[in-house]
């Protein structure tokens, strides 16, 4: 098994500009690549961004334009922010892990959704939050078990849950049990690195 630098983005997102979002997504990208990184992981709904509002004012209370907005900047999967997250992880020859709110092409329905992007800026899979935790209700759908993906790579078998998730001990047997690697409970939009033990390598990024 080859080895690999890992890089956990810490940088805020511009909330709810996807195309902002996307675009510094790219940048830092970049910049982890030129730093060595083969793998390069960013923080849960880094486009466009947490729903801040759900814990700063009453749910429910005044919050339709908000959410409206959501619904706008979220991203249908597979789409344009995919095809061009895809490019830049071509272009550097790197696999990215990012947090996305997604939403289906037809419909308002939010997910707090992984993607995965291999080196050759494919589309390898993604993770919808199995259960959103308290408020998150008010703004995300739940996923199910169709979205649990293990995926190979030449350091390792990529996988992740997101956030609290890593407390559900079912989905992080499950996800074991096909040789990945969830991490430790931690801050979202995560990536584990298996080595041939139980204690996988872990990458978090907030």
């Amino acid at each position: 098994m080859a080895t690999a630098t890992v890089a956990a983005v810490q940088a805020a997102y511009i909330l709810m500009d996807q195309h902002a979002c996307v675009d510094k997504a790219v940048t830092l990208l970049h910049q982890a690549a030129d730093g060595g990184a083969r793998i390069v992981v960013f923080p849960e709904v880094y486009i466009p961004g947490t729903p801040i509002w759900i814990d700063s004012r009453p749910i429910w209370d005044g919050d339709e334009d908000w959410y409206a907005m959501l619904v706008d900047q979220a991203v249908v999967v597979p789409g344009p922010v995919t095809e061009a997250l895809g490019a830049a992880a071509r272009a550097v020859g790197s696999y990215v892990v990012i947090g996305v709110q997604e939403r289906e092409p037809h419909g308002a329905t939010i997910y707090n959704t992984t993607l995965y992007f291999g080196s050759d800026g494919a589309l390898l899979g993604k993770h919808r939050k199995l259960m959103p935790t308290g408020s998150e209700r008010t703004v995300w759908g739940m996923g199910d078990g169709s979205t649990l993906p293990v995926i190979d790579s030449p350091y390792g078998r990529l996988s992740g849950l997101t956030c609290w998730e890593n407390f559900m001990p079912l989905a992080r047997y499950y996800l074991y049990s096909q040789g990945g690697g969830p991490p430790r409970p931690s801050p979202p939009a995560t990536a584990g690195l298996p080595p041939c033990d139980t204690s996988p390598w872990k990458a978090a990024a907030t």
